[in-house]
């Protein structure tokens, strides 16, 4: 078996995915089925062979099981709880991003009427009485079954009873993580002071993970224009500070394989700093992987490396596959890695060529191929943005194009700059790198809200035939380059095109045809 992880890896996760959208009987059967195809292939000698098939179905059929029994052990226990009242010892591990009232937190059940180490949301409406992060309160709570937060093991909501209201105890001690909570702040005060408004804050967003200070209208025209990725620590904030901090190490000519083992450290302190989200431990352990190959005299492989992080997210915490933030930066890094020879690269001009046409010709191929990149990284990701916010970017590829270079200098001058800004005597260093981040990160805003006003820059799935439309274009284009290669791939695109007018008419002329209907009546 050539990618062992990948096998693995992919078919865990996939089964996840796929026990989380079919109805909790389905999931039983689609285990047995995949057992009794694991006992025919085993029973038949010239399918032995195929050691990748075998391992694909025994691994969907352990993550079909392992989600049925985490389903009904745990979840369906504590959600029978719902509309309940009781009383509970609850610990503040975490607090939720802003709310419109009140306020709302990650909390673990020490004692009570509860399991021990059951996680829910505690929810205060009163802002005056919200307990500090890491206090220990008790009282009486109202529970609630929730399926918003089952990424986080989290299935019950809980508020205090308002006759009793909560009994806060500061905790003494806090946990060792909290430090890096508290150097982030210290971090973005940092950028803060030096760059003002929206674009201090997006700076903060883009190299340390904290967005709380940017605007919604900043936030929504991102979301708008395909260019939300870069609010988020990901692959492309990872790849960005262990270059800068490998290239850092080999300029004072430090080994390559030593260059390496240091900056796996400072790469796992960068995921505790901005959070350790999912995409962000995906990103670092590919990234670890590939630093560690030239340590082990191994060549990394990229799809083994995404398997590996696959199996590790999923496997420690099977409803991992609700994260829509996972599913988008895995969907993207697959296609890059399996889509790329899809759609064509521009070559480079021909010997022959006037100079004229040479230089034409190398500004179309950088406009394409950058803009070829984002629609491979998009098409997997599709049904998952159409499923989730109800709407596509048709302007994704230009939006990413423009923005990419300066998101990358914006990230590393925030993250080389704030660190500056913390050492006396070198504070003269990060003020010109903040200064220069600060302009970048005013150039994206503007971009888009340039872009988010643009008719066509939001393609809302707002019928039903455009949502399934949007799920099965992926499938569509990847199975006629399967088929048929790059010509495939065009035919499925005109045939895509053909399906979304004749849905659009069809729908138009049957709506047309209800309204006069109901005038004449």
């Amino acid at each position: 078996m050539r990618r062992p992880l990948a096998v693995v890896g992919f078919s865990f996760g996939g089964a996840l995915l796929t026990a989380s959208v079919i109805e909790r009987h389905f999931v039983i059967i689609t285990a047995a089925i995949c057992v009794l195809f694991l006992l025919v292939v085993a029973a038949v000698r010239s399918l032995r062979r195929y050691i990748s098939l075998s391992a694909a179905l025994l691994s969907a059929a352990a993550a079909f099981c392992i989600f049925a029994v985490k389903e009904m052990v745990e979840v369906r226990p504590l959600q029978a709880l719902d509309g309940q009242t009781v009383t509970a010892e609850l610990w503040l591990v975490k607090e939720l991003s802003a709310m419109p009232v009140g306020s709302a937190y990650y909390a673990e059940v020490q004692e009570g009427m509860l399991p021990a180490g059951t996680r829910l949301v505690l929810w205060i409406a009163a802002e005056e009485d919200a307990p500090e992060l890491y206090d220990r309160v008790r009282g009486s709570l109202t529970l609630a079954a929730t399926d918003n937060f089952r990424e986080d093991n989290c299935f019950l909501r809980a508020w205090p009873v308002a006759e009793s209201g909560l009994a806060v105890e500061e905790r003494a001690v806090r946990p060792w993580w909290a430090v890096f909570p508290d150097f982030r702040d210290r971090l973005n005060a940092v950028i803060a002071d030096a760059v003002d408004g929206d674009a201090g804050a997006l700076m903060q967003g883009m190299s340390f993970g904290d967005r709380s200070a940017l605007s919604e209208e900043a936030v929504d025209d991102f979301r708008a224009v395909g260019l939300s990725h870069l609010l988020a620590i990901s692959g492309f904030h990872m790849t960005v500070v262990v270059l800068l901090l490998h290239t850092l190490l080999r300029a004072l000519r430090i080994k390559k394989r030593l260059a390496a083992l240091l900056t796996l450290p400072v790469m796992a302190g960068f995921v505790l700093l901005t959070g350790a989200t999912r995409s962000t431990i995906r990103a670092a352990v590919m990234c670890g992987l590939l630093l560690l190959g030239p340590c082990v005299k191994r060549k990394a492989d990229a799809r083994n490396s995404l398997g590996a992080a696959v199996l590790l997210l999923t496997l420690s915490q099977p409803f991992a596959v609700y994260d829509v933030g996972l599913l988008l930066s895995v969907g993207s890094v697959l296609g890059l890695l399996c889509l790329e020879p899809m759609l064509p690269r521009l070559r480079e001009p021909k010997a022959d060529w006037t100079r004229r046409w040479k230089i034409a010709r190398r500004m179309t191929a950088a406009v394409w191929n950058g803009m070829r990149t984002t629609l491979i990284a998009v098409l997997p990701t599709m049904p998952v943005l159409a499923l989730t916010f109800g709407s596509l970017p048709p302007l994704a590829p230009l939006a990413n194009l423009l923005a990419d270079g300066a998101a990358a200098v914006v990230t590393a001058c925030g993250c080389l700059g704030a660190l500056l800004g913390l050492i006396p005597g070198l504070v003269f260093l990060a003020t010109p790198l903040l200064a220069v981040g600060g302009l970048l990160a005013r150039y994206l805003l503007l971009l888009a809200e340039i872009l988010a006003d643009w008719p066509v820059a939001v393609f809302a799935l707002n019928r039903p035939y455009l949502l399934i439309w949007a799920c099965a274009v992926p499938g569509l284009l990847i199975a006629g380059w399967w088929l048929l290669g790059r010509r495939g791939v065009r035919l499925s695109a005109a045939l895509a095109v053909i399906v979304l007018a004749s849905g659009m008419l069809v729908y138009t002329l049957g709506m047309r045809g209800v309204t006069l209907s109901l005038i004449h009546i």
